[in-house]
């Protein structure tokens, strides 16, 4: 029987725009990471914000916050910077897609038992929080021999 961690879930076949406004989003933070040269990513869902912090030097080093009043503003800079329709960009905050996909995203994480984001499961070796690219090769390298 093989092993569930190392099956793969098929991608969704088509792409909506908001998915694809959403993949532009985590590319800005992305880009701002490695501007600033940093190692990892933390999104942490807090009660009134989403805190982002990179990791820096070894150091842990917190960026603006998203907040409930600074969204807006923060989704229509992204895309102007991003060459996109702010009004639409902001508009999609109201979408209900958006509620269905982080739900669905969130469920199907829990039912694989992950609880902290970025959790990484290779060859049935789990990475919580801090992935580290050779760590993660060697455990690859492993599963494919």
């Amino acid at each position: 029987m093989p092993d569930p961690a190392l099956q793969v879930i098929p991608a969704p076949q088509t792409r909506t725009s908001f998915e694809g406004d959403a993949v532009r989003i985590l590319d800005e933070l992305v880009l701002r990471a490695v501007n600033a040269g940093a190692s990892d990513i933390h999104l942490e869902p807090k009660r009134e914000r989403m805190q982002v912090r990179f990791r820096v030097d070894g150091s842990m080093a917190e960026q603006n916050s998203i907040t409930q009043q600074n969204l807006k503003q923060w989704m229509a800079e992204f895309a102007v910077r991003n060459r996109l329709n702010p009004k639409a960009i902001v508009q999609s905050l109201k979408d209900p897609r958006f509620c269905a996909t982080v739900d669905q995203d969130l469920m199907t994480g829990t039912a694989r038992g992950i609880t902290k984001t970025p959790t990484v499961i290779v060859g049935g070796k789990t990475f919580v929080e801090t992935v580290l690219y050779d760590d993660v090769a060697s455990v690859l390298n492993e599963a494919l021999k």
